[in-house]
């Protein structure tokens, strides 16, 4: 069975393993880029990685199970370690000869027997019975809209790499996601003024607790069997005795429960604006100019914006038949079954509170495929992806990883 994988980075790379860990399929993987790695890969067109990216999950918890991170990298390790970390993976487990490096999908159509036909630039199309989708949702950044105009520099965090183009300039970043925190904060460090803006209330938790970083510690709490709710009430105390309530620092107070949402991990922010390195603002009511007016009745003179704010999904290649939308977004069984279409997989669309590596090599073991796993029956009977034809195919074991 031919399986078509498109993209080599962490989703796509766990994908192409799993696929060669059992008997009959044949993965072909589509990197549009030179180099494996997705957004791990610095400065490639689409990733969103910035010069000081460190991972916000701890190593530990971040890790793949059969190809552990190296003992001596520190505990949140840095995207060029991530990323040699992903090649090593590939070395390891044969996969660079089953990726064609520089090789863009264009179009996936199905045919009428329900296989695959893979339009690639360069390259002749080719049949495929799967087709894996782990292009990463990156790629495409989401802009808001203001009201007015603004004559000074907006860009995207995408965009955003270094501090140095900033110096002594007045900035406004907007967005309250991790990395609007974190450019927030080394923005700080150079620019005349950063102010933060945020519409609404976050969760803030410290990158360690009591010595361990926060995921370990709360991994920790979960393996004793601490109730969810009362796991939920520790973890809220853990980081108001660390950090302190987001209001005291001038940020609004959340509006939602610890882990509801993905929460903010960093121990930066608050030192920041406590050092009046950072102003938190609310929600932009309008642009004049070079004046920046924001939903409390102030204003700020800014010479540049940097939109942190989040990306859209993008399955360029896809039919949007293909895609079962609902209100213009895919809905997809657990983010990776598509309902209706049985050899159509997504892999990497989901948001843990930890490292997502983890997630995406058991939603690999599902796409590829471990007859062994057990899917809950879903409100109104639908037994959801059981009779997927991969997942009926006999598993082989894997070697061993010392091998």
């Amino acid at each position: 069975m031919r399986v078509c994988v498109i993209g080599a980075g962490a989703s796509g790379l766990v994908a192409a393993k799993k696929l060669l860990d059992f008997q009959g399929l044949s993965p072909t993987v589509y990197e549009r880029n030179p180099d494996l790695g997705g957004n791990w890969l610095y400065g490639a067109p689409g990733s969103s990685v910035y010069r000081s990216t460190h991972l916000i999950s701890s190593k530990k918890l971040t890790q793949l199970r059969d190809f552990p991170l190296p003992a001596d990298w520190p505990p949140y390790i840095r995207h060029a370690q991530a990323l040699e970390y992903f090649r090593r993976y590939a070395d390891r487990f044969g996969l660079r000869e089953h990726i064609r490096f520089g090789t863009e999908v264009k179009s996936c159509q199905r045919e009428a027997g329900g296989r695959w036909r893979v339009t690639t630039e360069p390259g002749d199309p080719e049949t495929f019975d799967a087709l894996i989708v782990a292009n990463g949702h990156h790629r495409v950044p989401f802009f808001p809209t203001f009201p007015g105009s603004f004559t000074g520099e907006i860009l995207h965090s995408q965009d955003y790499k270094i501090p140095e183009p900033f110096r002594d300039r007045r900035v406004l970043v907007v967005g309250a996601g991790n990395s609007g925190c974190d450019i927030a904060v080394e923005l700080s460090g150079v620019a005349a003024r950063v102010v933060h803006s945020t519409r609404r209330g976050y969760w803030y938790v410290p990158k360690f607790v009591f010595g361990l970083p926060a995921d370990e510690f709360g991994d920790r709490l979960r393996r004793l069997g601490v109730p969810s709710r009362l796991f939920q009430i520790l973890a809220r105390q853990s980081a108001a005795m660390v950090l302190g309530p987001p209001q005291r620092f001038g940020l609004p107070k959340p509006d939602h429960a610890l882990f509801e949402t993905h929460p903010i991990v960093n121990s930066q922010l608050y030192y920041a604006i406590g050092h009046g390195r950072v102003t938190p603002k609310p929600d932009v009511a309008r642009l004049d100019g070079s004046t920046v007016h924001f939903t409390d009745g102030s204003a700020e003179e800014i010479d540049a914006i940097v939109c942190a704010t989040g990306f859209h999904l993008s399955f360029p290649f896809l039919n949007d038949a293909d895609l079962n939308l609902k209100d213009g977004l895919p809905v997809f069984y657990k983010n990776i079954f598509h309902p209706h279409i049985d050899n159509l997989f997504f892999i990497g669309l989901i948001q843990p509170n930890s490292g997502l590596w983890l997630p995406r090599r058991v939603a690999g073991g599902a796409g590829g495929p471990c007859s062994h796993l057990a899917f809950p029956t879903p409100p109104g009977g639908d037994p959801g992806p059981a009779g997927h034809p991969l997942l009926r195919l006999p598993a082989q074991p894997a070697p061993p990883s010392g091998s």
